[in-house]
C-alpha cells in the first residue's frame, strides 16, 4: 500500500471502505488507468488552500564594504482547491432482478453486482477523460491537464499535425504534492451504500400520472478533485512545472517519438523529473515503429531465417514510465502553440 498521505484511489478505498467499494474502484482502473497510476492525498473537508511561492527573493548576494544592498523577499500567492461530488444513483426494477434469477440462477447480490459494473463503465471512462480535458467532459467536475498548461512554448511541444479532428496528445506528468495529484474529500475514497428495496415513483405512459414500482436502489459517491500546485502560466524554464503537453500528434507523419519526449523533458527544471508519460494506444504503436529494429538472437547477418525483430512494445521513453490509455482522444483539434 502507498504512503497514507499520498496514495491512489484504490489504496484509500481499501483502507476506508468495504469490499463492494474496492471492487468498484478496480473496475474504474480497467477503463481509466489514471486512477491506478496517479496518487493523491486525503483532505479534511472538501476544499483546501495552498500558499504558493511565486517568485524567489531578488537582489545581490554579496555586499561591498560601506555599501548597502537591497532588502528583498519572496512573492507568494494563495490558491483555493476544491473537490467535486461524484454521485451515481442506481435503480433496478425488482421484476428485472427476479427474471434474471429465474432465467440464469444465482443470487440477487450477483445480479446487482453485475449491474454496478455495467453502469460504471461509461462514467469511469468519463472520469478518466476528465483528467485530461477537464470541464469540457463534465462541467460539474474538476479541471483537467488542459487547464494546467497555457499552450505556450514553455509548457507545450508541437508535434506538427494540422488536421482538426485527427490529432492527439501525449502528457508528461509530475505526480507529487507540489505537482499534479488527486484530492480525496473527507479523507475517504469511493463509497457505495447498501442495496435496498423500496417503492419508486415513476410516470405512467401518459407522462402525467404518477405510479409506483418496487426497485432495488443504491448510490455510489465520492468527493474527488485534481490538484495542481504549479503555476498554469510560465515565462521561463526555472518556474515550477507540473505537466507538459506534446500536442498535434497524428497517426501519419507527426507521431510520438523519443525525440519529442526528450524535447518535452528539456522544459522541466533540473532536478524535476516527470513520473508518468500518458498517450493513446495508437501513439504507443507509433513510438514502437519509430525505434530501430534489432537483430534476431544475437546474429550478425540478416537472412530469411534470422530477420530483423521489431522493437518491443514501449514501456518507457527517456526513462519516463509510459502508460497507454483510452482516456485521451485521437480526434483532437489543432492546438496553436505560441
Amino acid at each position: 500500500m502507498a504512503d497514507k498521505q499520498f496514495l491512489t484511489l484504490l489504496d484509500l478505498t481499501a483502507t476506508e471502505g468495504g469490499d463492494t467499494a474496492i471492487g468498484v474502484v478496480e473496475i474504474i482502473q480497467t477503463f481509466a488507468p489514471e486512477f491506478e497510476m496517479i496518487s493523491g492525498r486525503p483532505i479534511n473537508g472538501i476544499t483546501y488552500e495552498v500558499t504558493r511561492r511565486r517568485d524567489l527573493p531578488g537582489g545581490n548576494s554579496f555586499r561591498k564594504v560601506n555599501e548597502p544592498v537591497l532588502t528583498t523577499a519572496s512573492k507568494f500567492e494563495k490558491i483555493l482547491g476544491e473537490c467535486f461530488h461524484l454521485s451515481r444513483p442506481m435503480q433496478i426494477d425488482e421484476a428485472l432482478v427476479t427474471a434474471q434469477q429465474a432465467q440464469y440462477g444465482g443470487t440477487v447480490e450477483d445480479f446487482l453486482s453485475s449491474e454496478v459494473k455495467a453502469q460504471l463503465r461509461k462514467i469511469a471512462i468519463n472520469l478518466g477523460r476528465q483528467f485530461y480535458y477537464g470541464k469540457t467532459v463534465d462541467a460539474g467536475g474538476y479541471d483537467g491537464l488542459v487547464d494546467f498548461v497555457d499552450d505556450g512554448v514553455q509548457m507545450c511541444i508541437d508535434a506538427g499535425g494540422t488536421v482538426d479532428g485527427t490529432l492527439s496528445s501525449a502528457w508528461l506528468v509530475v505526480n507529487e504534492p507540489q505537482g499534479v495529484h488527486f484530492t480525496f474529500g473527507g479523507g475517504k475514497g469511493v463509497q457505495a451504500g447498501t442495496w435496498m428495496k423500496q417503492q419508486v415513483q415513476k410516470f405512467l405512459a401518459d407522462g402525467k400520472t404518477l405510479g409506483t414500482l418496487p426497485a432495488y436502489v443504491n448510490n455510489l459517491f465520492a468527493w474527488l478533485g485534481l490538484a495542481n500546485n504549479a503555476p498554469v502560466t510560465r515565462s521561463n524554464k526555472t518556474d515550477l512545472l507540473s505537466c507538459v503537453r506534446i500536442a498535434n500528434l497524428d497517426a501519419a507523419t507527426h507521431c510520438l517519438t523519443d525525440s519529442l519526449v526528450a524535447d518535452a523533458l528539456a522544459l522541466f527544471p533540473i532536478g524535476l523529473k516527470p513520473t508518468h508519460l500518458f498517450c493513446t494506444r495508437v501513439q504507443r504503436r507509433k513510438l514502437q515503429q519509430s525505434r530501430t529494429p534489432v537483430y534476431a538472437s544475437g546474429t550478425t547477418a540478416i537472412t530469411a531465417a534470422t530477420p530483423l525483430q521489431f522493437p518491443p512494445t514501449p514501456t518507457e521513453s527517456n526513462n519516463v514510465p509510459l502508460t497507454a490509455t483510452d482516456s485521451i482522444d485521437d480526434t483532437e483539434d489543432k492546438v496553436t502553440i505560441a
